[in-house]
């Protein structure tokens, strides 16, 4: 990594390790080759129009046990890789890809491929690779092919995951919660997540048997995708059983199961309604019909019910808290915590 990229810190404490990097503190006129000197032990970048002249490119990356998490936001850029097969290092990988915005299109080995927003991918880290990229923010985990099972010789160098399929929903979910957890993730708790990633993996993509510990990590994963799903849909009463059954290609029974510690679905669905109601309530202005429209914002058609689920949860009535108008507090922020390393991800990636 160049001296003007943006990554500072110590990588060191009980969380996991973060490297940070960033062009918005370069001067316009370095930044196109403080953004190659980051990248440049795992793609060459080539410019395209204006990247030239100031390019964006801002990544943060965990070590989470042997998996490496990234998100990154980079401007339009040409990124290519010469084949690295024949160079075994012992520490090949694989990435999978959550494209949040922008597109990718181009070639990996001989395969073409395209990515567009909303879709999940699996790329092969080894063949030679040469994609155009329009300006995009991606949310990766690196693994290596062990760890998942994955064999070169028997399995594509590109695999694309529809995520309105039963197995793209759990890998979403369980992607998202990875990184949305990563900065406060402990050492400790790191290889024990990262094992159960990729068993889940390796189960859902069938590049290895399902063994116990397989078996496991699909139910927990399948869990946090059916709370995630339910979750963004909160707001239609008529919500239920029925379309997780439909949307997780699961019987009833298998759902009343993963639901057995929230002592059911309606009840799950109650407290995170009344939940979502509690912060439009807090973090709003106190104004007539308030109360009511929070209720009917989250799929509440019964005043009483509503009124009756939301004391029994924060004993306190919904007017109370409307009146109040308590925001909730914002959380500490990367910097703030101080934990900063400036080792690139692609060191941790070689070093296995």
């Amino acid at each position: 990594m160049g001296p003007d990229a943006d990554a500072v810190g110590t990588g060191t404490g009980d969380f996991v390790a973060v490297s940070l990097f960033s062009t918005k503190q370069v001067a316009p006129a370095a930044r196109f080759a403080a953004a190659r000197a980051y990248t440049s032990p795992f793609f060459e970048l080539k410019p395209t129009g204006a990247s030239w002249r100031d390019p964006e490119a801002w990544s943060a990356s965990y070590l989470l046990g042997e998996v490496v998490l990234n998100e990154t936001r980079f401007g339009p850029m040409v990124l290519q890789r010469p084949d690295r097969r024949r160079a075994t290092t012992g520490h090949e990988f694989v990435t999978l890809c959550l494209v949040l915005q922008g597109r990718l299109d181009g070639l990996i080995g001989e395969a073409v491929f395209g990515t567009r927003p909303g879709e999940l991918h699996l790329f092969d880290g080894a063949p030679a690779t040469r994609f155009r990229a329009t300006r995009r923010h991606i949310l990766c985990a690196h693994m290596p092919y062990r760890a998942i099972g994955f064999d070169p010789s028997r399995h594509p160098p590109h695999m694309a995951i529809a995520l309105d399929s039963a197995t793209g929903r759990i890998i979403e979910a369980t992607l998202r919660t990875l990184h949305s957890q990563a900065a406060s993730t402990r050492r400790t708790e790191a290889p024990r997540l990262a094992a159960g990633f990729c068993a889940l993996l390796r189960s859902l993509l069938g590049f290895g048997p399902a063994d116990e510990a397989a078996e496991q990590a699909v139910d927990d994963a399948r869990g946090r995708a059916m709370r995630a799903y339910l979750d963004r849909r909160l707001h239609h009463p008529a919500l239920g059983v029925d379309d997780l059954c439909r949307a997780f290609s699961v019987s009833r029974a298998t759902c009343f199961r993963l639901f057995a510690k929230d002592a059911g679905i309606a009840s799950y669905l109650r407290r995170r309604r009344v939940e979502r109601a509690f912060q439009d309530l807090a973090a709003g202005p106190p104004r007539r019909g308030s109360v009511k429209a929070a209720a009917e914002r989250w799929g509440f058609d019964d005043p009483s019910h509503f009124h009756r689920s939301f004391r029994q949860r924060f004993q306190l009535s919904p007017a109370e808290v409307a009146r109040v108008g308590t925001a909730a507090a914002a959380g500490p922020s990367l910097k703030s915590a101080g934990r900063y390393r400036v080792t690139p991800v692609y060191d941790w990636l070689r070093a296995g």
